[in-house]
């Protein structure tokens, strides 16, 4: 499993060789020590494989396997060359499809970078679970789910990639944006960056490449023209445009990303600062009401995308009555073991080995995810049985 390398523990067993270079730095099989692991860090290693234990597996609809190819395609990101972005934007469409339901283990925040490449891997992988339920109600105007993965990786490369642009240059390839169908471009976008105008960027970058589909385009433009002009985008997109034939597949697609992309920033943020995801619902349908997300999709959104995924473990609030004596349950771990998208802060629990549906038990609240507990997930040596002795690095 990838760990940040601001979660490695000294006693970790690394599962690859990691290079410096064309240095060998660590070999397979090597365990970690406080000295390696700051070296690691001197070296700008962000990540690292470990050994898990052998009966631990995370609970989810992406593995390992294709996360990496997806973080790759935008580590390598070559703008006029994309060949890994569509295999890996395949290859998470494929996942998603190929699965009868979507999971996902909120464990992944506690021992990830979190980074904008994690963070894109993950709305594209809500993107694409929200946009195969958007399509079973919606069989007249279907989404193409590798688009929307392809769009939703590559959602923030205007805002990891626009240093190797020179910035006046790609504005003027941009062209004129149609005044009528965006009255709030400016030039002056392209004058100083600012990170807030990066779908802007994001398509100054990719327009001119015959392989990406132009659906892709549009939707990375479009993805912050919200859905209600109470709070127009930066591009104040009109109506009209988005509403003519060739860009309502765009525009879906962008309300798709967009939702998403927010849904995924409000639960890594409640998560870091150690409060109740269940915040993250109230938040959600606050932005509906202001006009900044779209009702239905976020009605689809929570569909298909359990907040509380099965086998997540999770710390209780309140107490239980059984045969007239009430059980307090403050502080204690329960297992998620079923989720009920119309009431998705009050999913089905385990304590105990007994089953307990939240939305009948008014006095009993999820307080916040279970910590991670890293020796039931990791192979972890003690010095005195340390696999290093008589080992090289």
């Amino acid at each position: 499993m990838n760990v940040g390398i601001d979660f490695v523990k000294p006693g970790m067993i690394v599962m690859e060789n990691i290079f410096i270079k064309s240095t060998k730095l660590i070999r397979d099989g090597y365990e970690l020590t406080d000295s390696i692991i700051e070296t690691l860090k001197k070296n700008n290693i962000k990540q690292v494989k470990i050994k898990t234990k052998a009966d631990f597996k995370m609970n989810e609809t992406v593995g390992d396997e294709v996360r990496n190819i997806v973080i790759k395609s935008l580590k390598n990101f070559d703008y006029a060359n994309i060949r890994d972005i569509i295999k890996s934007s395949t290859e998470l469409s494929n996942s998603i499809t190929e699965s009868n339901s979507f999971n996902f283990d909120l464990t992944r925040y506690f021992i990830s970078n979190n980074d904008v490449y994690e963070h894109s891997l993950n709305v594209a992988q809500f993107a694409c679970a929200l946009c195969k339920v958007y399509n079973k109600f919606h069989p007249e105007n279907q989404v193409k789910i590798e688009e929307v993965s392809m769009a939703a990786i590559l959602h923030d490369i205007g805002k990891e990639e626009i240093s190797e642009f020179d910035l006046k240059k790609i504005g003027k390839d941009v062209g004129n944006l149609n005044a009528d169908y965006f009255p709030g471009y400016s030039d002056e976008y392209f004058e100083k960056y600012d990170e807030s105008n990066f779908p802007i960027y994001d398509f100054a970058i990719i327009k001119d490449n015959p392989q990406i589909p132009s659906s892709v385009k549009v939707a990375l433009l479009l993805q912050r023209e919200n859905f209600s002009k109470q709070i127009p985008g930066p591009l104040h997109a009109s109506e009209t445009y988005l509403q003519e034939q060739s860009k309502k597949t765009a525009y879906t697609m962008s309300k798709i990303i967009h939702i998403c992309d927010i849904y995924e920033y409000l639960i890594k943020k409640s998560l870091i600062l150690n409060e109740s995801v269940s915040n993250v619902i109230e938040i959600m349908n606050t932005y509906k009401e202001n006009g900044g997300i779209d009702p239905e999709m976020l009605k689809l959104l929570f569909f298909s995308i359990p907040l509380y995924g099965v086998g997540t473990k999770v710390i209780l609030s309140g107490n239980i009555s059984n045969n007239g004596i009430t059980i307090d349950l403050n502080d204690k771990e329960a297992v998620v073991v079923d989720y009920d998208y119309k009431n998705p802060t009050r999913p089905v629990i385990n304590v105990s080995g007994i089953n307990i549906p939240l939305m009948k038990c008014n006095t009993l609240t999820i307080k916040k995810i279970a910590p991670i507990n890293y020796e039931e997930i990791f192979e972890i040596e003690n010095s005195e049985n340390s696999v290093n002795k008589g080992r090289s690095l």
